[in-house]
């Protein structure tokens, strides 16, 4: 999937929260930040939703994770309080920072469960009055979470402290959301937009030179951290699995001692699941049993035990292989993993599948076992 961090998140959310009902942001996070955490082990997230509402989730011997996705760059455009600041900029200003904040880059995942019937960090920053949403401000936070520093939101951090100790360190946690901007160079501090006194006075521009310093800086962090996924995003493309492509191709298969010529009438792409092994050379064999069994309903599997499986979001395909290619190329393929694939792992590695003749409804029985919801 393609990142695009010009991509106003607001034009896919219906006129609703784009946190909560943008679907193209949703797949940005589980696409940016399913990776290798500090420890070695890979943290995956699925898009899901809960309700009508997007968000991710985690389940492994890591543990149970949801998390929700919550912008991190605060305008104060609609804030009562600061009326008279924003009605005091130019126009050019007033529109400028009402055409950003629901670009990727300036947004993030937090856990998204209530603990003990409290707030969550998302609520918490936006709500505490030391902080008054302001990201660098909550960054601080998360920094003196990592040295057993007191903080304003250090009880709720506490409470997820299962989701920090998965970086285990500040900087393990800055270089997996690609925060290194908004830090020093050794990670030490916080890079302020205002000048910061721990806390003491309020976090909140008070008059019009001082909002247009809070919003240049948060510009200057929010233009970096794009850029910095955008790099990043190159980067999962040029590490992307090669893919196998099955053209049209004469196959040669003996038939009582003389060789007859088949035709693969269809063109298709095969991508390699990210966490499946190595795919070996592929044969012509293993060009036929994929060919019989992509079309049903987007379940691929190769022999030797090498597999690599994927079904589309939301719906079957139908017998045309040319539908499949299709939802690849939109993005509309979720690869199986986690418990889903190993449930697809252990059903594909069964004598029967393994054979390469399974029925039609073998076949759906294993699309039916990697089917995410």
């Amino acid at each position: 999937m393609l990142i695009d961090t010009s991509f106003d998140c607001r034009t896919d959310a219906g006129g609703k929260d784009p946190d909560s009902y943008s679907k193209t942001l949703c797949r940005y996070h589980e696409r940016l930040w399913s990776k290798v955490l500090p420890n070695g082990k890979r943290f995956d997230l699925v898009a899901s939703t809960d309700g009508a509402v997007y968000c991710l989730r985690h389940r492994s011997a890591l543990g149970d994770f949801y998390l929700k996705s919550d912008c991190i760059i605060h305008t104060y455009r609609s804030w009562v309080r600061t009326q008279h600041i924003i009605t005091a900029l130019s126009r050019q200003e007033r529109e400028e920072i009402s055409s950003v904040g629901w670009i990727i880059g300036a947004c993030l995942v937090f856990p998204g469960n209530p603990v003990n019937r409290k707030q969550t960090i998302n609520g918490a920053r936006g709500c505490n009055a030391k902080l008054a949403d302001r990201f660098d401000l909550a960054l601080e936070c998360i920094r003196r979470h990592y040295i057993g520093q007191p903080s304003p939101l250090a009880d709720t951090l506490e409470r997820y402290g299962d989701f920090f100790s998965l970086f285990e360190t500040f900087r393990g946690y800055v270089d997996y959301f690609l925060l290194q901007d908004l830090v020093v160079d050794d990670y030490s501090a916080v890079k302020f937009y205002l000048p910061f006194d721990g806390f003491r006075s309020s976090p909140v521009p008070g008059n019009v030179s001082t909002y247009r310093d809070y919003w240049r800086l948060t510009k200057q962090f929010l233009k970096a951290r794009n850029r910095r996924i955008d790099r990043y995003a190159a980067s999962l493309r040029s590490e992307a699995p090669q893919q196998i492509r099955l053209t049209t191709s004469t196959i040669d298969l003996p038939q009582q001692g003389e060789v007859d010529q088949k035709q693969i009438e269809h063109q298709q792409v095969v991508p390699q699941l990210p966490v499946a092994p190595a795919i070996p050379q592929v044969t012509l064999k293993m060009q036929q049993q994929v060919v019989e069994l992509i079309g049903d309903h987007g379940v691929v599997w190769l022999e030797n035990d090498k597999y690599c499986i994927g079904v589309p979001t939301g719906q079957y395909l139908k017998k045309d292989l040319t539908n499949w290619k299709k939802f690849i190329s939109n993005g509309n393929v979720r690869w199986a993993s986690n418990v889903n694939f190993e449930a697809a792992l252990k059903y594909a590695g069964s004598p029967r599948s393994r054979a390469a003749r399974a029925s039609a409804a073998e076949r759906k029985a294993a699309a039916e076992a990697v089917a995410l919801s």
